[in-house]
C-alpha cells in the first residue's frame, strides 16, 4: 500500500498565499525488482490553470521517505482556494 503520510495545507488571507507541506510517505512499493527500494517525489500542480508546479527533491533508495518541504504559491484569492483531498487526488510517485 502506498500513501502520502501527512500533507498540511494552510491559506493566508491577508497575503493571498497558500502554503502546502509535504511531510512524509510510508510503505512506498520497490521501483527496483533486486534492492527493492525506490527514489520517491511528489509533484504537486493547481488546478485548473495547472501554472503553478513544484516538486520535491528525490529521496534516494528509500521506501519511507521524509520530506518536510514547504510549497507556497502566490496571488489567490479565497474563492480560487478549495481544498479538494481524497485517495484519488493524493499521488506519491515513485
Amino acid at each position: 500500500m502506498r500513501f502520502i503520510d501527512v500533507i498540511w495545507v494552510r491559506y493566508a488571507d491577508e497575503k493571498g498565499t497558500l502554503v502546502v507541506t509535504v511531510v512524509g510517505a510510508d510503505g512506498l512499493p520497490p521501483k527496483d525488482g533486486t534492492l527493492l527500494t525506490a527514489d520517491p517525489y511528489v509533484k504537486l500542480t493547481l488546478l485548473p490553470e495547472k501554472t503553478q508546479r513544484v516538486k520535491t527533491r528525490v529521496l534516494r533508495h528509500t521506501r519511507s521517505p521524509s520530506f518536510n518541504e514547504d510549497f507556497t504559491f502566490y496571488n489567490l484569492t479565497q474563492q480560487q482556494v478549495e481544498v479538494r483531498m481524497d485517495s484519488s487526488s493524493l499521488t506519491a510517485l515513485v
